[in-house]
């Protein structure tokens, strides 16, 4: 199957995006491209019309609301602004009642021992979660999100979006 979601950027810059920190020493980054280089933005296209999920974690927020056409994918959530550091992803409402949840079941359970993971399903379901959203929870969203990026991948490829090929050719590898 291969890979199948790639993040832009971890704790540094790179030639195609903006990463929210920088290391040595662990600090809020400076931006380098406001968001995303041109190369990040045909680097971006090829993943939509190949079908791969472009992971905005560890991504600023300028890079998060650029030329990504199919459904946005964060697949970790930054949360050192305790530490000074910036969280990369827009605050929700509910975002804390989630996490203290989390924590909940994590100090309950073990966050590393999945054999819990149905104690953690029907505690949500006991608690009121349908079970739709449980679903939603356990994989459902992500295979959602799979789900929209082949669409776009299809259709893109459909209209005969060209393939990203390096413009050099393969023979200076």
């Amino acid at each position: 199957m291969g890979a199948r979601y790639i993040t832009l950027s971890h704790n540094c810059h790179n030639k195609f995006a903006d990463a929210a920190l920088e290391e040595n020493p662990m600090r809020k980054a400076t931006p380098l491209h406001n968001g995303v280089s041109l190369e990040g933005r045909k680097l971006i296209n090829e993943m939509n019309r190949v079908g791969l999920i472009v992971d905005l974690s560890h991504t600023r927020l300028a890079t998060q609301f650029l030329v990504n056409i199919a459904p946005d994918f964060i697949a970790c959530r930054d949360v050192g602004a305790e530490n000074g550091l910036p969280i990369t992803v827009p605050e929700e409402s509910d975002l804390g009642r989630v996490v203290e949840h989390i924590m909940y079941i994590g100090d309950l359970i073990g966050f590393e021992d999945v054999t819990k993971y149905p104690d953690l399903v029907a505690e949500l379901l006991r608690r009121g979660v349908s079970e739709t959203d449980a679903g939603k929870i356990v994989g459902g969203n992500i295979l959602r999100v799979w789900r929209d990026v082949e669409k776009v991948s299809a259709k893109m490829q459909a209209a005969g979006e060209p393939a990203l090929e390096d413009p050099d050719g393969y023979e200076h590898y």
